[in-house]
């Protein structure tokens, strides 16, 4: 295997001609981030909070006339950063206190998107767990996915958003040693022209002679469990649009996934094994392509990999995870003004910073931050002009409905 030293110099180099052959796109969606309102009985918000999971254990602080707990739950690929932000919220007494002198208190609780749809649509169940780790998963009063599609696909709609509070756009994730070894000159640098590698099924050995490689598959997530997964099926959905004479387009992207997973987190795990085994091949051989939020490709980068990836923007735009806040519906006045104030605080540009440097772009502007830039050279300043249609709910629902995606590894 190449020294890590060259195949982060080979990444900046190929980071830079994705850069000169590749326009940059943004899709700066919002699916409906006003009301979404849910049918269903009230219930107690703060019965039995005090236990959960989630909640912190620390005592009601001395400067507060008792404490209105809130729980949240996170979607996993930033629940980590949304604990510490809550853990910190709740020893800010000053940020926290609420106008009748009780303070918020914040729990936060790590679950897919998907998960938590699933659970929303037909009423958080008291038995609910996390499959991965059986840990309990309390009803939370607000939720935090990774786009606002989930709420979209609940129903008629779910609750109140109050926006986004950090963004990621959806890129094509490759290797750097085959961006390298691809003929730009010979593929549109658009979704159908990227996408069509993956369902025609092409070979390695096609291009510059790897045939080690083996064919082009992708890696995703299961669009049921996963925001890269679900919005995956947006791009490919746009991409096949665009192709009319080839209605099984989509199933044959499909077709070429390697391995579909619940959550980005498995995928980087498999990903960083096989780029520190002995097989120089491994990466590429498992994976052609991955299509991930950028922010989660920062992440994998920053621990220079053996093999990094870089990300490919294709032109005429991409999708957004906007990350939106959302207040589930049936909050007492006190519960809501809690969940209030954590939303202010997660948007003070204190807050906003530490989200930036976990990679997230925030202000919905898509500018590129020099630290983004530095773990991810090819990183594009994506303007919110560039959108991609995003397809209504029925249709993304029959999209769902006809991918294979239960399949686990090939």
């Amino acid at each position: 295997m190449a020294p890590v030293e060259s195949r982060r110099g080979l990444a900046q180099r190929a980071g830079i001609a994705a850069t000169l052959v590749l326009a940059a796109a943004l899709v700066s969606y919002h699916v409906n981030s006003g009301e979404f309102q849910r049918a269903s009985a009230d219930s107690s918000l703060r019965g039995g909070l005090e236990q959960a999971p989630g909640s912190p254990a620390s005592p009601v602080s001395a400067g507060c006339h008792g404490s209105v707990p809130v729980h949240v739950s996170s979607s996993t690929e930033k629940s980590a950063i949304i604990t510490g932000l809550a853990e910190k919220f709740n020893q800010d007494d000053a940020a926290r206190r609420l106008p009748d002198g009780a303070c918020a208190r914040i729990g936060v609780d790590s679950l897919t998107s998907g998960r938590a749809e699933q659970y929303l649509k037909v009423g958080w169940p008291t038995t609910a767990t996390d499959p991965k780790t059986a840990r309990p998963q309390p009803e939370p009063q607000v939720w935090l996915p990774s786009s606002s599609l989930w709420p979209a696909l609940v129903g008629s709609g779910y609750g109140t958003s109050k926006g986004s509070i950090a963004q990621s756009p959806l890129v094509l994730a490759m290797p750097a040693v085959e961006v390298a070894a691809l003929e730009w000159k010979e593929h549109p640098r658009t979704w159908l022209g990227l996408l069509r590698l993956f369902a025609s099924g092409a070979n390695w050995r096609d291009y510059q002679n790897h045939p080690e490689w083996g064919r082009f598959r992708l890696a995703q997530d299961r669009p049921q469990q996963s925001t890269s997964g679900l919005e995956s099926l947006v791009v490919m959905a746009h991409a096949a649009a665009n192709n009319p004479g080839d209605p099984r387009f989509v199933q044959k992207v499909q077709s070429s996934v390697t391995e579909f997973t619940d959550n980005e987190s498995d995928l980087m795990r498999t990903l960083n094994g096989l780029s520190r085994s002995a097989d120089p091949a491994a990466v590429e051989r498992y994976t052609s392509g991955i299509l991930m939020p950028e922010q989660l490709l920062f992440s994998y980068d920053r621990r220079t990999p053996d093999e990094p990836l870089v990300p490919l923007y294709p032109t005429g735009g991409t999708v957004m995870f906007d990350h939106p806040y959302i207040e589930l519906p049936g909050l007492s006045a006190e519960v809501k003004a809690a969940a209030d104030l954590f939303h202010r605080y997660l948007m003070t540009p204190k807050s906003q910073h530490r989200l930036e440097l976990a990679g997230f772009r925030i202000n919905n502007r898509g500018a590129v931050t020099a630290r983004l830039r530095a773990i991810v050279p090819a990183a594009k300043a994506l303007p919110p002009r560039k959108q991609l249609p995003v397809p209504s709910t029925s249709k993304l629902k029959a999209i769902l409905a006809v991918t294979t995606s239960g399949r686990g590894r090939r």
